[in-house]
């Protein structure tokens, strides 16, 4: 955007606002920095909102109106483990492919729009990846965590259990006989949530 180009970002209704980045306050410790103004952004950003039909409550973590709800306690407030990975989080991704895909005016607009590239976040986010080949653009996409788990395995990607942590694990590389043993086993949970994710959704 800061070049000129001309970017629509396309995002889920959410009952936890971002932070608003049109603020032009120096962080803490940066005085004297050259402040960039996004105000003038707006002519370049063009921002659409979309949220899924949830009026009969069937997707978790969403309000009736369709707003995401993240579990902000579930997120920040319990151990870091694929034994605390909730299963019903997995309904999300139908709700996301019924909306993105299901919305015959939405794809017409996108498709107005004649963009050049797709910019998609793999991470929980097939149908986007499904949006971007309807569109047909290319695609240049982002993992946004360690590169780990059964979904980079689905992508090509393949990790020795014996010598690269299983996602969540807290291990390092150097790893003892029986970490190894119990990293394979970490390993193994993480395929069947992930079999179990592209089983139900």
């Amino acid at each position: 955007v800061k070049r000129g180009h001309e970017v629509t970002q396309l995002r889920w209704k959410c009952d936890n606002h971002a932070i608003d980045i049109t603020q032009n306050e120096h962080p803490a410790g940066s005085a004297g920095a050259d402040v960039y103004d996004y105000a003038a952004d707006d002519r370049f950003l063009d921002v659409i909102t979309v949220s899924a039909d949830n009026s009969d409550m069937r997707y978790p973590y969403m309000s009736s109106d369709g707003s995401l709800q993240l579990p902000s306690k579930l997120l920040w407030d319990t151990e870091r483990s694929i034994y605390n990975v909730p299963i019903d989080v997995f309904g999300l991704v139908d709700a996301q492919c019924s909306t993105l895909l299901g919305d015959a005016a939405l794809i017409a607009a996108l498709r107005h729009s004649n963009f050049t590239v797709a910019l998609v976040d793999v991470i929980a986010n097939e149908c986007s990846l499904a949006l971007a080949r309807i569109l047909g653009l290319p695609v240049l996409a982002y993992w946004g965590f360690p590169l780990q788990g059964g979904e980079p395995r689905r992508m090509g990607v393949y990790h020795l259990p014996s010598t690269v942590p299983a996602m969540m694990s807290e291990l390092g590389s150097s790893m003892t006989y029986w970490q190894r043993v119990a990293n394979t086993v970490l390993a193994l949970l993480d395929e069947l949530l992930v079999t179990y994710h592209t089983t139900v959704t």
